[in-house]
């Protein structure tokens, strides 16, 4: 009997691991055919706690970061005694399930001798740790109970990793739908058996043809005949070269609406690089002709302007030698005739400096004005611009505010002059007699800032938005009789920004305004 008895229970043994082997298997299936991760760590509780009969188990979902969240089994309060962290993580990068002697005292109330630790996961990616108390220390059946652990890990791992690259996939497959959705082209795809087999919403609006009715038929029962013809030229071509092609072609919808089309073909082929079909793209090309359109009408403008300015400039320049050789007459002209002449001569002269405006903007619209970039002391500009255009009116007082030392950008010295003189001219055109002007000029951060403010008449809140834009004058009783062109704020803002830098106002109507530039340094 002594030899029969090991025997029988090495049987007892045989047919339990045998029993739990089969279970397993039976249950891995389950997790297989799981159709998502939570549904995978459910059955992976079901399998801890009805199968292997664990009462004390833990279930911590590791997430992107590294980082564990309990899922499943006791809550860590209820545990009473917390697993060292540094264990935790060694058994992640163990990637296989292990015993260890529990220390930690009784588990929710229970004596425990043993932890298991049991990863769930890859050598690249863990998924899951479990976590199982039991009352018994290593032995063989612990062995084999591991080793059990061990391959149910593994299929859970397996299950999750397979889920989770399915979900990007088709979190892939849905991005590229949606591009292809969202693209402003209209997108469509004929395969080798002549039938369309992808199409996106454009296609639908350019063709006024619907989707469902059109997927698995053939392009030429899908398409009216004179487009699917254009189609089987196409695709005659594309498969011969096996080149990209284009072509123009119009969509007529009826008497009054047409589509002017620009069909590129190409052959579309598989992950494996297998021909599959012809891939169009269709864009619209109304669009684009209207666009052309309006730079052709814009240059035409442009010509215009440019020539009509400089024709204007020889008789300008005749009227303004006439009406200078008159007003030296003198005593030969009564005070009617003298009167005459000034009106001639101030019109002239207002004429000619719209007629220089032009002439200034037109080339800074075209590209044709080329800086000559060095550096520039604009504090020393500024002193000489103020002289002169202070000598036309003295009565506004002008204070200069410099940071020093100040450095000295790199610009067309000729150019930010100009930019200089009409906001010098500008505070002291619009500054009551006895105003003030002040002029700032200091770094900020990588750039040298200029700033002029006066105590003038304003700037209603309604016209800032457009007080750069070519022709725009605020038209109130107090700027009535100040004269301008209109285009000396267009230019400045063209200026600045050919030199890398931006322009701004503040202004309040009544209280004064401040316009300033900076430059890079």
């Amino acid at each position: 009997m002594a030899s029969d008895a090991p025997q029988g229970h090495d049987t007892t043994v045989l047919y339990e691991v045998f029993d739990l082997f089969t279970n397993l298997s039976r249950r891995s299936v389950e997790i297989s055919a799981a159709r998502s991760v939570p549904a995978c760590l459910e059955i992976l509780e079901k399998i801890l706690r009805d199968l292997l009969r664990f009462e004390i188990y833990q279930i911590f979902e590791v997430q992107a970061d590294g980082h564990t969240r309990w899922t499943a089994g006791k809550r860590p309060e209820e545990i009473g005694a917390p697993v060292n962290e540094g264990l935790a993580r060694w058994a992640l990068k163990s990637s296989q399930p292990v015993l260890v002697p529990w220390e930690g005292g009784r588990v929710a109330g229970q004596e425990m001798r043993s932890l298991i630790l049991i990863p769930v996961g890859t050598h690249d990616h863990s998924y899951a740790l479990v976590l199982a108390w039991v009352a018994f220390d290593e032995g063989q059946s612990s062995r084999i109970l591991l080793q059990a652990m061990e391959n149910l890990a593994r299929v859970v791992a397996f299950s999750i990793e397979s889920l989770r690259r399915e979900e990007q996939t088709r979190q892939l497959r849905d991005l590229v739908d949606n591009i292809l959705e969202s693209v402003p082209l209209a997108i469509l795809a004929i395969g080798r058996d002549d039938k369309v087999l992808a199409c996106n919403r454009n296609l639908e609006f350019q063709c006024r043809v619907t989707r469902n009715e059109i997927l698995g038929c053939s392009y030429k029962e899908a398409f009216p005949h004179a487009f699917a013809q254009v189609l089987e030229s196409l695709i005659l071509n594309t498969l011969q070269g096996q080149e990209a092609t284009d072509f123009e072609y119009e969509q007529r919808l009826d008497e009054k609406t047409a589509f002017h089309l620009g069909i590129t073909s190409s052959l579309l082929a598989s992950a494996a690089d297998q021909p599959m079909g012809v891939l169009f793209v269709i864009r619209d090309l109304s669009l684009s002709r209207e666009v052309v359109k309006l730079r052709e009408l814009d240059d035409m403008k442009s010509a215009f302007v440019h020539t009509v300015s400089h024709e204007l400039k020889t008789p300008l320049t005749a009227i303004l030698g006439g009406s200078e050789l008159l007003g030296l007459q003198g005593d030969a002209l009564n005070e009617e005739q003298r009167e005459l002449v000034k009106i001639v001569d101030a019109g002239a002269k207002r004429l000619n400096a719209l007629v220089t405006d032009l002439l200034d903007l037109s080339r800074l619209e075209s590209g044709r004005v080329h800086l000559e970039p060095a550096p520039v002391d604009l504090a020393n500009l500024a002193q000489e611009v103020a002289l002169l255009v202070q000598s036309r009116n003295p009565k506004v007082k002008l204070r200069f505010d410099v940071q020093d030392p100040l450095p000295e950008p790199e610009a067309d010295r000729a150019k930010i002059r100009e930019v200089i003189e009409n906001y010098l001219s500008n505070a002291m055109k619009y500054s009551p007699a006895g105003g003030n002007a002040v002029v700032k000029i200091w770094t900020e951060g990588q750039e040298v800032r200029f700033e002029v403010a006066d105590t003038g008449v304003g700037i209603p809140e309604k016209h800032l938005p457009f007080i750069w834009d070519k022709f725009h004058r605020v038209d109130s009783a107090t700027t009535a009789q100040i004269e301008g062109t209109g285009l000396g704020l267009a230019i400045v803002k063209h200026i600045v920004e050919m030199h890398g830098g931006k322009v701004w106002v503040r202004s309040t109507e009544g209280k004064g305004s401040t316009f300033g530039f900076s430059l890079p340094l």
